[in-house]
């Protein structure tokens, strides 16, 4: 638990601890938590939405798509992460050695995430939801590791997102 590590630390119980939570990390930088320092890991984590790909309905190329165009990259990173790290689209970040030039990356864009779904079949509902092309209601799971606040609140915004563009 990233909270009792980080009492451990202010306590002095312990010398060094990882994933301190980042509302505390902003405080340190801020110089509101004395006697401890912080170091930026350049490369440390990233986070992602992984599709199952095989059935309905991510197995939907044009349905992937929206979901990335519904996602507010910067509003995740700066409710969730309070700022820090930069937005990202491929699971290696700018600059590191594996991150792949010339790709480009869906933009933030409710429009043009609600253009893909209905160019995919994807209509909206009586009740503003997406049914499917067989007029299903779409559902699916999003699931998310507890006691990570920072994967809490990423999570959350993204499913605004999809609300917005009728997910």
């Amino acid at each position: 638990d990233p909270t009792v590590s980080f009492t451990a630390l202010q306590a002095g119980d312990i010398d060094m601890t990882e994933r301190a939570p980042y509302e505390w990390i902003k405080e340190i930088r801020d110089g509101k938590l004395k006697g401890i320092g912080s170091v930026e890991s350049r490369y440390s984590a990233g986070r992602a939405i992984e599709f199952n790909v095989v059935d309905p309905p991510f197995n939907n190329k044009k349905m992937r798509l929206a979901v990335a165009h519904a996602m507010d990259r910067k509003e995740i990173l700066q409710a969730a992460y309070f700022g820090f790290g930069e937005p990202s689209d491929q699971f290696y970040p700018k600059g590191h050695k594996w991150y792949i030039e010339g790709i480009p990356s869906p933009a933030y864009d409710v429009d043009k995430a609600i253009k893909v779904l209905d160019e995919a079949g994807y209509k909206p509902g009586a009740d503003g939801f997406r049914t499917t092309p067989a007029g299903e209601a779409t559902a699916f799971s999003i699931i998310v590791p507890n006691g990570w606040t920072d994967w809490i609140d990423a999570a959350q915004i993204a499913v605004e997102g999809l609300r917005k563009a009728g997910l």
